[in-house]
């Protein structure tokens, strides 16, 4: 193959969707070679840290190219007490550490096509705030409560390190204060938060900022 055939079947490749890529991938051992290194290329400019190979390094692509997506994380599940009142002192068994992909918000897709799982928060957080971050693929879990306790914790999950490095939710630098049913944005470098309720202190004014975003 010519340095210019080579040239324009990466273009090609490089323009498919992820998922009509793979059968054409795995019908010439050539191309799959073109292909993954097509993707290593793609995926450093992502992730520079990164060294990924084979499958999971195309599940990473994937990721990168997946339309936006509604994503339900942590909350409350009173299935646990078959849906009795119960007062929040009481119900930390029913504060969720789940998380999933619910479906795709193009309307050109199926809207299950998208839907997984997506790997557990590392503490159980109802009332939490969720937002995605500045670079594609990233969520971050502000906040929330267990029961009557309240975190000042903050948690990220980059959906490209969870599928090529099976890494999962990541501590970050924690809030002030610790809150629940709080509001939360990003805003330049970091994530910005306002309002909700401590466990100490009642309901809450005041705003803050927490630097831990990626720059």
């Amino acid at each position: 193959m010519s340095g210019a055939e080579e040239w324009l079947m990466v273009k090609v490749v490089e323009r498919l969707p992820v998922f009509d890529a793979l059968p054409v991938r795995a019908a010439s051992q050539g191309l799959r070679r073109l292909a993954e290194s097509t993707c290593a290329e793609l995926l450093a400019e992502l992730a520079p840290e990164a060294a990924w190979h084979g499958a999971p390094m195309l599940r990473a692509l994937a990721q990168a190219h997946a339309p936006p997506r509604l994503v339900c994380i942590g909350g409350y599940n009173s299935n646990w007490n078959r849906h009795e009142p119960v007062l929040q002192q009481g119900d930390a068994a029913g504060c969720e550490i789940s998380a999933e992909v619910v479906c795709s918000l193009t309307g050109d897709e199926q809207s299950s096509r998208w839907r997984c799982r997506l790997p557990p928060m590392l503490h159980p957080r109802a009332d939490v705030a969720v937002v995605s971050g500045p670079t594609r693929g990233t969520l971050f879990a502000l906040g929330g409560r267990h029961g009557e306790q309240r975190h000042s914790s903050v948690e990220r999950l980059d959906l490209l390190a969870w599928q090529g490095e099976n890494r999962g939710w990541q501590m970050m630098p924690s809030m002030l204060e610790s809150r629940s049913g709080l509001a939360a944005s990003v805003m330049g470098g970091g994530l910005i938060v306002a309002g909700g309720r401590s466990s100490t202190k009642g309901v809450l004014r005041p705003a803050g900022l927490t630097r831990c975003l990626r720059t």
